[in-house]
């Protein structure tokens, strides 16, 4: 009877499980594929989520299509509802390379978090590669260089490489603007060095990961950056293989679900992925994710206050204190330069002081900490009352 009960809260289920095939089954999905015409073992699942990508999606599928490789290769698509030309351009696609894709629709939205969950449900590779509907593969050998990679160091739970990053000038000209990607010293990521950046150094549409070692967690409360939980719960299986090439670009752009979202919701969805994870790892790596999770508060907290929030900018610094210490929060330069220039002229040490209060409690004491000198106002304004 366990086999057919669905997950429960924190509880790991393989992709191929009963309790996660039942859980996943309950969300819409209608695949549109020619089974006759696909590989019957597949090495590799290419998974692309898309919506609302009508100018871009082409150049992604493309980006699969040409790949050359010497194993077999299926491309699953998720299009979840879009309002444009998407859904018409896939299906062009799926016809044009009955051999290659299948493709995932609903008659109505998903979401971001479910269009992703019916695809896992799908894979059938032994590794799975990710590619969003925005971005796209540089090179036709970038799948054959990871999954070699993978292949040739079996200890390894994914594979990566660099990434080069597409905005739009003023023109609306697309323009390569930045390489990036995990540096590191031997070709590996672990989780040590991971934690040791504090943040997220894998680009999502780089990975190829082991299928036999990802599993999934229920978490609980629902976490929005899935890709960053499954980076941490693979990494602690083993580490990631590190090809110091751009094999993919990644495209910024208004309709970007996660590259043009405020910043301070960026940082409030990190840390709720740190928090979940902390909870399922044990809290064996607390003192460190205690850290980054403070130091993402202070991040919040100098979003909002070029925003002009105060109220906000305030709880953030009580979450800061709360998490890193009163005098980690006050040596932080940049976050009270952005918390001073919320004050209007003549009143600067007062509403300096105001937040001071509000988000770290009366804790200025002669003597007690180092005060930066762009914060010094503050002390005195504290101080004096």
């Amino acid at each position: 009877m366990t086999g057919q009960m669905t997950p429960k809260v924190g509880e790991k289920c393989g992709l191929g499980s009963a309790p996660l095939q039942e859980e996943l089954a309950r969300i819409p999905a209608q695949e549109i594929s020619d089974p006759a015409r696909l590989p019957r073992e597949p090495l590799v699942t290419v998974r692309i989520i898309t919506y609302n990508h009508e100018a871009y999606i082409a150049e992604a599928i493309e980006g699969v299509a040409g790949q050359k490789c010497d194993f077999p290769v299926e491309l699953l698509i998720g299009e979840d509802c879009s309002v444009d030309r998407t859904r018409e351009i896939c299906l062009a696609y799926q016809r044009k390379y009955p051999g290659l894709v299948r493709l995932v629709v609903s008659p109505e939205n998903v979401g971001t978090l479910k269009n992703s969950a019916r695809l896992l449900a799908r894979v059938r590779g032994r590794y799975l590669a990710q590619c969003d509907g925005d971005d796209y593969w540089l090179r036709s050998d970038a799948l054959q260089k990871r999954v070699d990679a993978l292949e040739s160091h079996p200890e390894t739970s994914m594979c990566c490489s660099w990434i080069r990053t597409l905005r739009q000038d003023e023109a609306g000209t697309w323009r390569f603007t930045t390489t990036e990607g995990p540096k590191t010293d031997d070709g590996y990521l672990t989780l040590e060095n991971l934690l040791k950046i504090g943040a997220n150094p894998v680009p999502a549409c780089t990975r190829v990961m082991r299928v036999a070692m990802m599993y999934f967690i229920k978490w609980n409360p629902p976490i929005r950056y899935g890709d960053f939980g499954r980076l941490l719960l693979l990494l602690e299986r083993g580490p990631c293989a590190v090809i110091p090439e751009a094999l993919a670009a990644r495209r910024v752009h208004p309709g970007g679900i996660h590259s043009m979202a405020p910043a301070e919701e960026r940082a409030f969805h990190r840390i709720q992925v740190w928090k979940a994870w902390n909870e399922h790892s044990g809290r064996r790596y607390e003192p460190r994710v205690r850290q980054i999770i403070g130091s993402e508060y202070l991040g919040m907290a100098r979003a909002l206050a070029l925003k002009k929030q105060r109220f906000s900018t305030g709880e953030a610094l009580r979450q800061a204190r709360t998490y890193l210490g009163v005098s980690c929060v006050l040596r932080d330069a940049r976050t009270w330069r952005a918390i001073m220039e919320l004050a209007v002229p003549g009143r600067v040490h007062q509403h300096a002081a105001r937040f001071c209060r509000h988000g770290m409690g009366r804790v200025l004491r002669p003597g007690s900490v180092s005060v930066p000198t762009e914060a010094s106002g503050i002390a005195e304004a504290e101080l004096s009352e």
